[in-house]
């Protein structure tokens, strides 16, 4: 066995994680945003480890082997090349293990090879790259694995971003953090020293509001109940870039409940050879003291104002027969957004239903439609964050309704419903745009 002797400037580590390069907690977890350099870390203190200690072997590993090689096991070949540390290892390229010349080893594993898992021997570390890939019994299995002999400490280390609060990572090691003594380690992009976090941050803020909680901030993500009101609703399949065509007409649609917000939605629809594709192209969500119908109306001219491609309107039908207070007067809403859109409308402009659909009836289509079990594709623009949390985070009641969930206006001191806007006023245009596959449900409905 040789002796190894090396050394590492500080600037070498993010100055963040430098306090744990040396430490040996029975259960380290790092978890956070996107970009946090928390992967990097962990593999610069295993490689430390495998270098320093009289006796290290280390098991680093994903859910599932094939996803290996582009991960945990380029990023020691990586690390070795920067700090010429290639003459201490022997690389085998086809096992991705690597020996050290002073008898430590660093053997790679994926827990879908059941027979690895139970031959590695006398294991002091266990890594788990991107660990909310695997399943408690995973967990469990890898645990029993370190078993301190010899004198040795164990230390099983974590990776991963916090993509759910029911995730079983949450429920069963950090919400008892403190009972079992378990270290987490929470950062994000602006803890790490070799990125340009200016940059970086305008690249996340491109993301869903959904998508920014987790990868940006690296707090937990939405708790997935089984009671969401739209349980098909994927952040991913639903939500992305959509730009605005100037050559195709808008279609605009309200909800006039005016707390805590007033609410338009802005879409277009493209015609394509598998039927449709419904954009969300904007959302205009004013709240106190602009939540009236005159200012959202005034607020769509001055952005689209110089849109000559045709203009529709949709919303809830009640406000055709319900008075409703404006600036300075008493009018129908739709009296308002007809006298501030005046000179844009033509006379089919106006696909206001006669009456709103049934609640039930509006909840099957849009399951269908998010199933893309009818032939219509729902996009939506990742800025429309109101939007896509109320298909995020609305519940269903127990009648199968939507949850009129109460909060209390922090300005007006005023109740209103959490969630439900905005997907209601979408439902408007959608059941109407689409009436004739709309129709087939209201038959159902009948019969």
């Amino acid at each position: 066995m040789r002796s190894v002797k090396v050394k590492l400037p500080r600037r070498a580590f993010n100055e963040a994680y430098f306090p744990y390069l040396s430490t040996e907690n029975q259960y380290e977890f790092y978890y956070g945003g996107s970009g946090s350099g928390k992967s990097h870390f962990v593999a610069q203190k295993c490689l430390w480890k495998c270098l320093t200690k009289p006796y290290y072997r280390l098991v680093f590993s994903r859910k599932w082997a094939k996803h290996i090689r582009a991960s945990q096991f380029q990023l020691f070949k990586d690390l070795i090349a920067q700090y010429k540390f290639d003459d201490l290892f022997d690389i085998r390229e086809g096992t991705m293990d690597f020996n050290c010349v002073n008898g430590n080893s660093m053997i790679s594993m994926g827990v879908d090879d059941a027979e690895k898992v139970k031959s590695i021997q006398r294991p002091t570390d266990i890594w788990c790259e991107e660990l909310t890939d695997f399943d408690y019994t995973d967990f469990e299995t890898l645990d029993l694995r370190l078993r301190a002999s010899e004198g040795f400490r164990t230390q099983f280390i974590g990776s991963f971003n916090p993509i759910s609060e029911s995730h079983w990572i949450k429920k069963e090691l950090y919400d008892k953090k403190a009972e079992t003594g378990m270290v987490f380690m929470h950062t994000t992009y602006l803890q790490n020293d070799r990125i340009d976090k200016v940059e970086y941050a305008q690249k996340l803020s491109r993301q869903s509001s959904h998508n920014q909680k987790i990868y940006m901030f690296g707090e937990w993500g939405a708790i997935r109940t089984g009671m969401e009101y739209f349980p098909d609703f994927d952040d991913i399949k639903h939500v992305g870039e959509v730009k605005y065509d100037p050559k195709l007409a808008l279609h605009l649609t309200f909800d006039f409940n005016y707390r805590p917000y007033m609410t338009l939605l802005i879409a277009q629809i493209v015609k394509n050879s598998e039927g449709y594709e419904l954009r969300i192209v904007d959302e205009m969500c004013l709240k106190h003291p602009y939540n009236k119908t005159e200012y959202v109306c005034k607020a769509f001219v001055k952005k689209y104002g110089q849109h000559e491609s045709g203009l529709f309107y949709y919303g809830d039908s009640t406000s055709e027969k319900e008075n409703t207070l404006t600036v300075g007067e008493i009018h129908h809403d739709y009296d308002v957004i007809r006298r501030e859109l005046k000179g844009r409308l033509h006379n089919s402009s106006n696909r206001v239903r006669r009456s709103n659909p049934p609640v039930l009836i509006r909840k099957d289509f849009m399951s269908d439609l998010l199933r893309e079990l009818v032939p219509i594709k729902l996009l939506i623009s990742k800025k429309c964050t109101h939007t896509i949390d109320d298909f995020l985070y609305l519940k269903e009641g127990a009648d199968g309704r939507k949850l009129k969930e109460k909060a209390i206006e922090p300005i007006t001191e005023k109740p209103y419903e959490k969630y439900g806007h905005t997907s209601d006023a979408l439902e408007y245009l959608a059941c109407e745009a689409f009436k004739t596959i709309f129709a087939r449900y209201e038959r159902k409905q009948a019969s």
